[in-house]
């Protein structure tokens, strides 16, 4: 989901040998993102992601990260930038940072630290870190409750490292988690398989989060599941 007009993907490299993945998204001419696969505890080399996605023709690249860790993050970071900072000749990507951390004050001293560095420009909200870090304020990992707690986190940063940066949510928390943020000219937009992953669990799209599976490239869809899958689309659209 974009905000505003336009197609967007989330690409993850750690799939680069599924067959067919690679050719697929080169010749799909939305936006493309592409991230290691932290989150899927399978993420490749630095260098695997960025041939990945010069491979895919990719617009945006995720900065690799280390999963509710704050320091080894930004160490990742630094290594990565080092590394793109060799190769500026070969490629264009807007650079995402996901801050990572195990608690609040350190996920926005995460922030704070990635947004010294200007050439991120958008930070995405991870759907695991986050609910994590806010959970013992919130009493709740609700994902959609402590992604807005961390944005109003976000907004309170000083504003001159703030104006010109975007917000991407990794992962839906909820249905209604789109809605909240029409009006907020921060968040750009949003990556999430919620219809798709409905079929596989064989339901309907309903208000409940469908749990990601971690199989999802060993299932297959009957030709019904993917025309209810379009319909779900269209459907979701509208929202």
């Amino acid at each position: 989901v974009q905000y505003g007009t336009g197609n967007m993907a989330m690409l993850l490299a750690c799939h680069k040998d599924v067959p067919n993945y690679i050719e697929f998204w080169q010749k799909f001419e939305g936006y493309k993102i592409v991230d290691s696969g932290v989150a899927e505890n399978n993420p490749v080399t630095i260098e695997e992601q960025i041939e990945f996605a010069k491979l895919v023709r990719a617009d945006e690249l995720v900065l690799r990260d280390y999963l509710l860790n704050k320091d080894e993050t930004l160490r990742l970071h630094k290594e990565m930038l080092s590394v793109l900072s060799k190769d500026e000749s070969q490629h264009n990507f807007t650079l995402q940072a996901v801050p990572q951390a195990s608690n609040r004050k350190d996920y926005i001293d995460c922030m704070k630290q990635m947004l010294d560095i200007p050439i991120i420009k958008v930070l995405g909200l991870s759907k695991i870190a986050t609910p994590y870090s806010y959970s013992q304020l919130l009493q709740t990992d609700d994902i959609t409750l402590c992604r807005v707690q961390a944005i109003n986190d976000f907004l309170k940063l000083a504003p001159e490292k703030i104006w010109n940066r975007q917000l991407h949510l990794l992962g839906m928390g909820s249905l209604q988690e789109p809605c909240i943020y029409q009006n907020n000219s921060y968040v750009r937009s949003l990556d999430s398989a919620f219809p798709i992953l409905c079929q596989l669990e064989g339901h309907s799209i309903g208000l409940e989060r469908t749990k990601t599976s971690t199989n999802y490239f060993q299932r297959k869809l009957s030709e019904e599941q993917l025309e209810l899958i379009k319909i779900q689309l269209l459907q979701y659209q509208k929202i």
